[in-house]
């Protein structure tokens, strides 16, 4: 299994990786470059399925009869840091087709829409054991299982098909779609990112390092500068720096560290964040769903 991810990396000068969220590189030896903590999989022909659960387990046996109960085929591998009580923090799950899928543009339709369906549908089956659906923003960065930075376990040792089909080059494999409700996931995944909001970010690693650039603190300050950019930037309250300040003083909140080079990684994010939102993000205006003639009349006179 191990292999095969290895496989579903893209070549040494695509390779995206680094041991924080947000500070990537490429290029160099991928033999070295697989050593980091985080990993980009392959975009243009995706094999991996993976599913951030923002929880902690007794152990890797506890994790995976928790994702029996919801239900969910066992995942290929299991990726998360282990602290010194034995507990398994914020694990990622990865499961492994064998036929990728292309991403391009001529790659089949039905093939793509299937395997993000899949991907929605194992992300909303195990929402009770604490799957973050905010984790399908980024779905191909994942915990690197070969980085000795995270402990990791194979719990299935053969890869997946997305679907049964017979005509499919390895028709003995067993699939994931039928296990999944595929139609009912958008509305579960909704409900469940509402309730997640304002819930507080959980380290996933003893190295604030590390920790201050997982995607959970990630999407907490994205969804903070979305909320803030208008006053500041809109309604001419503040300049791109205070509204950098304001988010940098969020992030070194969340991963509170004296040391360097954990201020560094937050001040990274951060200022990735701050400036990608103040430059592209605008909020959609709010239109009532219910109006009536004679306001209808008067935005189509205004429009």
């Amino acid at each position: 299994m191990l292999k095969l991810f290895v496989a579903s990396t893209p070549r040494p000068a695509r390779l995206m990786t680094g041991d924080t969220k947000a500070a990537t590189s490429t290029g160099g030896s991928k033999l070295l470059a697989l050593d980091s903590a985080y990993v980009d999989s392959q975009k243009a022909m995706r094999r991996v399925l993976r599913v951030e659960l923002d929880r902690s387990f007794g152990n890797f046996a506890e994790l995976a009869d928790a994702v029996a109960t919801c239900g969910v085929p066992r995942p290929n591998l299991v990726v998360g840091h282990v602290d010194h009580s034995g507990r398994l923090l914020n694990p990622h799950l990865i499961w492994l087709i064998a036929d990728p899928v292309a991403f391009t543009d001529k790659g089949s339709k039905p093939h793509q829409r299937l395997w993000t369906a899949v991907l929605r549908g194992l992300t909303a089956a195990l929402v009770p054991i604490g799957a973050d659906p905010g984790g399908l923003c980024n779905p191909m960065r994942v915990k690197n299982p070969l980085s000795p930075l995270w402990h990791r376990a194979v719990l299935a040792e053969v890869p997946y098909s997305l679907a049964p089909d017979l005509r499919e080059e390895h028709p003995a494999l067993a699939a994931l779609a039928p296990a999944l409700d595929l139609d009912g996931s958008l509305s579960l995944l909704r409900t469940a990112t509402e309730a997640r909001r304002g819930k507080p970010v959980v380290a996933d690693h003893p190295d604030p390092a590390v920790a201050g650039r997982s995607n959970a603190v990630f999407r907490h300050l994205r969804e903070r500068a979305y909320a803030r950019v208008g006053w500041f930037r809109d309604q001419a309250n503040g300049s791109l720096e205070e509204f950098f300040a304001e988010l940098l003083a969020a992030a070194l909140q969340i991963v509170p560290s004296s040391r360097a080079a954990a201020e560094r990684g937050a001040a990274t994010t951060a200022r990735r964040v701050a400036d990608w939102t103040w430059q592209n993000y605008h909020a959609r205006p709010v239109v009532p769903r219910c109006a009536t003639p004679e306001e209808r009349r008067a935005r189509r006179a205004a429009g």
